[in-house]
């Protein structure tokens, strides 16, 4: 999704120059800019939790659903990152706007979808038979959380706008005051009167919701004197030819990128839905090792951003020694990594439980939980950042589609057939869902390993040759 900067953000190294420290390097500095906002989103975590274990619950879900739907459409919308590069490259402005344009127009989709489904999240659970406690719950914080979707989505397409005209550091500038922002004002809303647990929460979610609006209007205002849309569009393509030809482009390349992250993400999800319909007195511990497995993913993320760069520069230029060498040294820090995080969170179980859920809002019965979820999860982190290595590293070749349907297979298939083996048809109850995630996840990261390092040519002859056009 960055092929369009890397040429001038990322020089190629010669063949004999080693690419581990710096693949490494950019991945340390891609990750710390994506981790202010996921800090901030911890402390609003421990914040709700503080409130009690049915509010932090219903909270649990909104958050899950919101993060699960906005992840996936962010990732479809990752793809103006090649369709404005394509633009700005071959010097056809119109075609960056439109792409731009027709940007915008699939962020608003997506954030009021969001938002209806985030709105009606309540009527949902009630009518999937879920605790009544909790219905309420969510049926209040829903429609309060739907505030935010629609400008979570339109600050993505600014972040690639600015990005693609060397802008990148105005819009990390603004996230990270947005995260101190949103943690400051979540904190001031629960502190003003002396608010129940419910209408705590909800303070705590309106306010989140201004911010994101606020900081959409700093960045609309920011990029006002970037080039987006002139007055000339409608004259130059009188019957919207070209807007809507940029509309199918992103279709045809974003949509294998978003089924693969709405799979991934579903999977995750419904092991929420589950615990919290069947077990939820274990839902908040549970919880807790979801937030932790997404904070996880930061560095994987970073690895993933750095190594698709450097694979994508490399194989174009038909330099596939160099593109190899990134690949195999992206893949080694991701399983490195992954090793180091999931000794840690098996290690530490209940404090990094604790620095989520308060022992007040916890207790003992969550401590046992966190002994039994934490090893799991961070299993579960280990195997997920791979996949989402692997995958990058295949886009990086263009193969955009390739990892369709290794994840079908091993996110429906044996994460959601594990769930329900292990948890139900065994009876290990909560446990058993993580060990259908372990399941899940472990054979979607061990199929898409191989089919990377098979297109790699590492295990016989390559998939994917250097093309003379971008390839889906």
């Amino acid at each position: 999704m960055n092929g369009a900067l890397s040429d001038r953000a990322l020089p190629v190294a010669p063949a004999a120059e080693p690419v581990l420290a710096p693949l490494a390097a950019l991945a340390a500095k891609l990750s710390l800019a994506m981790l202010a906002p996921l800090l901030a989103s911890l402390y609003v975590a421990r914040l709700v939790a503080a409130q009690g274990e049915v509010v932090f619950s219903g909270y649990s879900i909104v958050s899950a659903t919101h993060t699960a739907l906005f992840i996936v459409g962010s990732s479809f919308l990752q793809v103006l990152y090649f369709l404005g590069g394509r633009a700005l490259g071959a010097g056809d402005a119109l075609a960056y706007r439109h792409g731009m344009r027709a940007g915008r127009r699939y962020a608003i989709v997506f954030g009021l979808a969001t938002s209806a489904i985030c709105a009606l999240a309540g009527v949902a659970l009630q009518l999937l038979g879920y605790a009544r406690e909790l219905v309420a719950v969510v049926a209040w914080q829903g429609p309060v959380a739907a505030l935010a979707a629609l400008p979570a989505f339109l600050l993505v397409v600014g972040r690639v706008h600015a990005s693609l005209h060397g802008r990148a550091g105005f819009v990390t500038a603004v996230a990270a005051v947005g995260a101190g922002a949103a943690a400051l004002a979540a904190t001031a809303v629960v502190s003003v009167g002396a608010p129940g647990p419910q209408e705590a929460a909800l303070r705590v979610l309106a306010a989140l919701a201004a911010v994101q609006w606020l900081m959409l209007l700093v960045v609309q205002r920011g990029l006002r004197s970037l080039p987006l849309q002139a007055s000339g569009d409608a004259a130059a393509d009188p019957v919207g030819r070209r807007l809507r030809q940029a509309g199918r482009d992103m279709w045809s390349y974003g949509w294998p990128i978003g089924a693969v992250v709405l799979m991934d993400n579903a999977l995750t999800l419904s092991s929420t839905l589950a615990v919290g319909r069947w077990w939820i007195d274990a839902l908040p511990a549970h919880s807790v090792v979801v937030l932790w497995v997404a904070l996880g993913l930061i560095v994987p993320l970073g690895i993933a951003q750095a190594g698709v760069q450097h694979v994508a520069i490399a194989h174009a230029r038909g330099e596939l020694a160099t593109r190899n060498r990134a690949a195999v040294a992206a893949l080694l820090l991701a399983g490195a990594y992954g090793v180091a995080a999931a000794l840690l969170l098996r290690t530490f179980a209940v404090p990094a439980g604790e620095l989520l859920l308060p022992p007040a809002a916890g207790g003992g019965e969550q401590h046992a939980f966190w002994r039994s979820f934490m090893p799991l999860g961070g299993v579960v982190l280990a195997a997920e950042g791979v996949i989402v290595v692997a995958a990058a590293l295949l886009r990086g070749m263009g193969l955009t589609r390739a990892p369709l349907l290794q994840a079908l297979v091993g996110y429906a298939l044996f994460g959601t057939g594990g769930q329900l083996l292990c948890a139900r048809v065994l009876g290990l109850g909560p446990v058993g869902i993580w060990w259908g995630l372990v399941i899940g996840f472990g054979v979607t990261a061990l199929v898409v390993t191989l089919h990377c390092l098979h297109s790699l040519g590492l295990l016989g002859r390559s998939t994917s040759s250097p093309p003379r056009k971008a390839s889906t």
